[in-house]
């Protein structure tokens, strides 16, 4: 099926119990909010919850909007704004709590729009609120929105979303790939004097963690553990030409894949660095890879699909092109069906 969603929205979708969420925003000067929820099985409306922006900025294509992608658990729905505009919703579109955190943490500035989504454990939420003023790390409680910690930074302009492992959250944001203690907020390790790692999230094996930049040299392989500044000890390569410049780079089955600005598609070898072979997309890919079984499927943002074989082949299982209105800008796989989301569109596919 293929839906039209109310507003436009750069958010990927989230799903559970059947459900699906999305966000956007309308008017002219991103006035007004709109969280979206459909049905996993047909694309129904469920229903939509509409509210007044706490903080209005003039719209243009320059201009991220409702691009951070909410987080979803069996309590609730937890979506965040550009506007600084922080919601809990129940799973039916009642809303549990309602927060501005521009009004402590702003105002909430940087030259095209925030776009670092949310990132949550089984209590808390995260968010990375990198900007012009001074920067923030904060963690919230679930049930309140109330801060449990708030870790200022120094101002760094970046829209990346930290991934949280356990209690390991780490960061690539604007010069610094770090590990932070989610439960306190305190710095284990840093490698700095990065380049170019403004928006895509890192990627995390066992060992590694791997951070995607649209500078080349600057896609890293960092060894996970240490403490303080180990950029001279755990960087175990740094790839010589791959580019990771909107999707984040995919880690899987011993290889990693990056795609570059231009939609080029490089494999390398995780535990060397070395790149096996580069191939040409249609065009470049906004909405990250993902791995499901043992295929990879990279969307690009004109809506065409490749799919490959995972290990490290470049033969081509499939190719597959999409008539779509806009930019693909996020994907979401579950129970044999892949979500894609357009900035104005819904569609849903059976992987059977």
């Amino acid at each position: 099926w293929n839906i039209e969603l109310p507003g436009y929205g750069q958010s990927s979708p989230v799903v559970w119990d059947g459900k699906i969420f999305t966000t956007a925003i309308e008017g002219e000067n991103c006035d007004t909010g709109i969280i979206y929820c459909a049905s996993l099985k047909n694309g129904k409306e469920l229903w939509r919850m509409v509210f007044d922006s706490s903080s209005p900025v003039k719209r243009s294509r320059m201009v991220s909007l409702a691009a951070p992608t909410p987080v979803v658990d069996n309590a609730g729905l937890y979506v965040f704004f550009e506007s600084g505009d922080l919601l809990a919703l129940s799973h039916d579109g009642k809303k549990l709590w309602h927060r501005y955190l521009g009004g402590k943490y702003g105002p909430l500035r940087t030259h095209h729009g925030l776009g670092s989504s949310l990132f949550q454990s089984r209590g808390r939420l995260g968010l990375l609120l990198d900007h012009p003023d001074p920067s923030q790390l904060l963690c919230l409680d679930k049930q309140n929105g109330r801060t449990i910690w708030a870790k200022q930074r120094e101002k760094r302009v970046s829209w990346s979303t930290p991934v949280l492992i356990d209690d390991a959250l780490l960061i690539s944001s604007n010069g610094v790939l770090e590990e932070i203690d989610f439960a306190t907020g305190e710095q284990r390790w840093y490698v700095d004097g990065l380049t170019g790692n403004t928006v895509a999230s890192a990627s995390v094996t066992q060992n590694l963690v791997i951070i995607g930049s649209s500078a080349k040299g600057n896609c890293v392989a960092v060894r996970r553990g240490g403490k303080g500044n180990v950029g001279e000890t755990h960087i175990v390569w740094k790839s010589a030409k791959a580019t990771s410049s909107f999707g984040s780079p995919l880690a899987h089955a011993n290889h990693v894949y990056f795609v570059s600005r231009a939609g080029i598609l490089s494999c390398v070898d995780s535990g060397t660095g070395q790149t096996k072979w580069d191939r040409r997309l249609g065009a470049s890919c906004w909405a990250s890879p993902l791995a499901a079984g043992e295929r990879i499927y990279f969307f690009d943002k004109d809506g065409s699909t490749l799919v490959l074989q995972s290990g490290g082949s470049q033969e081509a299982l499939a190719e597959n092109k999409l008539s779509v209105s806009g930019v693909v800008y996020g994907v979401a796989a579950i129970d044999q069906h892949f979500i894609i989301r357009t900035g104005s569109e819904l569609i849903c596919i059976n992987h059977q």
